[in-house]
């Protein structure tokens, strides 16, 4: 049994494939009954990792063959496999083809897509969002406005382009648009 353990594990250290390593460690974990624990060690890895690699397993093929045709990248997989069902893997894979997603807006995606049924709460609605990038937008044209909002946390980022002349201008009229009165 032991040399069973081995071989996959010595396997495991030398796959450089993301979607193979993880098919190797689902063999550890299921088949030899293998603790996450125990297969992070024999790695050297957390086993937050190696819980990362497991959930690569449950890709839809689809997805995986986007990845050997290099239309996703790891991080992309690692990101798509945090959704509860193929179905939802198969249409954030047609999403991220369709528009060229970044692993950034993917992760937005799919912490939207996890949270509205997991969390307490509501986001905020469009109507508000929108209402929000006006009221900064109405200082200068110039100001990039993004709002991602999580379960957990709101993020608020303004971006201005520019001379140090032109931001510090633009800095300061936000300065006096948003005192609080």
């Amino acid at each position: 049994m032991t040399e069973n353990i081995d071989y996959y594990v010595k396997k495991l250290e030398g796959e450089k494939d993301v979607l193979q390593r993880g098919k190797y460690i689902k063999i550890l974990a299921k088949e030899k009954d293998m603790r996450i624990k125990d297969i992070a060690i024999k790695l050297h890895v957390s086993p937050s990792y190696v819980c990362h690699l497991l959930r690569l397993s449950k890709l839809p093929e689809i997805v995986s063959d986007g990845y050997y045709a290099k239309h996703l990248s790891a991080s992309h997989l690692f990101v798509l496999s945090r959704l509860a069902t193929t179905e939802e893997m198969i249409q954030l894979y047609e999403k991220i083809l369709a528009e060229n997603l970044t692993i950034q807006q993917t992760e937005e995606y799919v912490s939207e897509k996890n949270s509205s049924f997991k969390h307490r709460g509501k986001k905020i609605d469009e109507k508000t969002k929108i209402a929000i990038e006006h009221k900064f937008k109405k200082i200068s044209e110039r100001l990039e406005v993004k709002i991602v909002q999580t379960r957990t946390r709101a993020v608020l980022s303004l971006t201005v382009k520019g001379n140090r002349a032109c931001t510090t201008d633009i800095l300061e009229k936000v300065v006096d648009n948003t005192q609080l009165k």
